[in-house]
């Protein structure tokens, strides 16, 4: 893609956040599922209710603290050129620690409201990485002070119209947004934008595999439980599988030291 001028590259990955935008639009409003909160796995164990979805969120932050302590910590000045190009991924692990909070608070007691604060850091989570990819292979300058704000407001208004409609049972259509459009357009990134630095499309490959396996151990959550003889259900797996996706985030920002060596 070397004849299209950088301008054209960033103007294809805006153009189909305007098409889905739009598509977002002339849909139907989209409510969360009433079954939605009727998870397989509702054992409650050492007084902890719906235990291994509880629990399972644990790995979320272990792998987020040990992202934090990669960028902060000796080895983020190897592997950072400058200080700033480090902070999409502050806010991507701070969100996936957040996540543990989050995620265990709505699944103690799954409901709407609760529902909410399960989202808010995984939004972040998703505008932060997203914005760490463009930063890398778009400019630093502009991922940074640019795309990631906007990004970061783009998740929040999301947020926000679905908590406008919660009276409703919510409106999934732009939250659903935050998670589509960076796995639709990651590998897209990659190909117009192949110079890097931190990034690596080996290992966003395995970001998104990650991320669509846990997807589909989440409909399935209910047969996968019913497999397995009640051990362990689709959507506890899922939240396994999807930490595994920022434990890859740590392993890419940890092949940079190799790298650079």
């Amino acid at each position: 893609m070397k004849s299209l001028l950088n301008k054209e590259k960033i103007s294809i990955l805006v153009g189909i956040l305007i098409v889905l935008m739009v598509g977002a639009l002339l849909l139907e409003p989209l409510p969360v599922d009433p079954n939605y909160h009727k998870f397989a796995a509702r054992r409650s164990i050492w007084g902890i209710p719906n235990f291994s979805d509880v629990v399972s969120n644990l790995p979320f932050g272990i792998f987020g603290l040990m992202g934090l302590w990669l960028v902060f910590g000796s080895s983020g000045r190897t592997i950072f050129e400058t200080r700033y190009h480090a902070v999409p991924y502050v806010i991507f692990f701070g969100a996936v620690s957040a996540i543990t909070i989050g995620s265990s608070y709505y699944h103690w007691a799954p409901a709407n409201g609760p529902l909410f604060w399960d989202r808010v850091p995984i939004a972040i989570a998703f505008m932060g990485l997203f914005a760490a990819f463009l930063a890398d292979r778009i400019g630093q300058k502009m991922g940074v002070f640019c795309f990631m704000p906007s990004l970061i407001v783009f998740a929040s208004g999301s947020l926000l119209w679905d908590l406008s409609h919660i009276g409703q049972g919510g409106d999934l259509r732009f939250y659903a947004l935050v998670q589509i459009y960076p796995i639709i357009t990651l590998p897209l990134l990659c190909w117009l934008f192949p110079k890097s630095h931190y990034t690596t499309t080996k290992h966003m490959l395995l970001m998104v595999g990650w991320y669509v396996l846990a997807k589909i151990l989440e409909v399935l959550d209910h047969s996968i439980y019913a497999l397995l003889g009640g051990v362990v259900s689709g959507h506890s797996l899922k939240h396994l599988v999807a930490s595994m996706a920022v434990f890859t985030v740590i392993l890419m920002l940890k092949s940079r030291i190799g790298r650079r060596n």
